[in-house]
């Protein structure tokens, strides 16, 4: 993060109650066949692994996966130097610099129909959505024809701190 001003700045996170249902099973099994072999000492499943497959798959899928999942995200800034996307608990960042937006407005849009769910998703005709939940945002149409929807839970916000910029 650098020392600019911030005109607007949202973080949204995975939090969705079918999330944590989709997360719970294989969270579940795990432990389950941790405290089965290791604590109690009996052999999980027909070809049991040994302890340190359990211990590690524990560790990654048990304790991993969810605490990941938690903080799994994507932080939406717009400073002077344009709008940036940056994917929290995950290597990814975009930004867009003021002078490459062409237009911009906030939409209404369908996750599912339109990019097939939620993440960094490509839709129809090479427009890619930035949505981590809702079906609001800010379009982005740049100077080289990309279509961009930045979802947002404050796209009025969003949309007004990118004018006060471009």
């Amino acid at each position: 993060m650098t020392d600019r001003p911030v005109d607007f700045l949202e973080v949204q996170r995975f939090r969705r109650w079918w999330f944590a249902l989709i997360v719970v099973i294989p969270v579940v099994v795990m432990w389950w066949g941790f405290v089965t072999q290791i604590v109690l000492g009996k052999e999980w499943g027909s070809k049991p692994a040994s302890d340190v497959v359990v211990w590690l798959l524990w560790v990654l899928l048990g304790i991993g996966l969810p605490v990941w999942l938690w903080n799994l995200g994507a932080k939406t800034t717009v400073d002077r130097g344009g709008v940036h996307v940056r994917w929290i608990a995950f290597p990814y960042r975009r930004a867009f610099a003021f002078g490459d937006i062409e237009h911009h407005e906030v939409v209404s849009y369908n996750p599912i129909r339109e990019f097939g769910g939620w993440g960094i998703r490509r839709g129809r005709q090479g427009r890619v959505a930035y949505s981590v939940r809702g079906d609001q945002g800010v379009e982005l149409r740049l100077g080289d024809g990309r279509l961009l929807v930045i979802g947002s839970q404050r796209p009025g916000e969003l949309d007004s701190a990118i004018s006060k910029r471009a």
